[in-house]
């Protein structure tokens, strides 16, 4: 993993995900709390991502997350160029634009 924006690097995860919310379950709460404790984001710079059991994200969902990241980072100078951070592809730009952009545009009608 890599953080991008130093700003959060020293936010805790729990107290941040608990500030951004109005309202959370304390059994929610309670289970951010044992597992994550006074984790911050930092804690997690360059650890892999690891799922346990079946539900998991597709790597092209992460590459293209990843890609969105970088141009972000470029842009508010967190970095200097693109190539400051490098991935694994999953996905290539030509084929999966047009896919990705298709499937957004009928998630967000089909939910109105």
């Amino acid at each position: 993993m890599k953080i991008l924006d130093p700003s959060i690097r020293h936010l805790q995860i729990v107290q941040h995900f608990l500030d951004l919310r109005k309202e959370c379950r304390p059994d929610v709460k309670n289970v951010l709390q044992q597992n994550l404790g006074l984790r911050s984001f930092g804690d997690f710079e360059g650890h892999s991502l690891v799922f346990g059991g079946l539900k998991h994200p597709f790597s092209r969902a992460l590459c293209f997350h990843a890609h969105r990241a970088r141009t972000l980072a470029v842009t508010n100078g967190w970095i200097s160029q693109e190539s400051d951070f490098e991935f694994q592809e999953f996905w290539s730009e030509t084929d999966n634009k047009q896919k990705v952009l298709d499937w957004l545009e009928k998630s967000s009608t089909s939910s109105l």
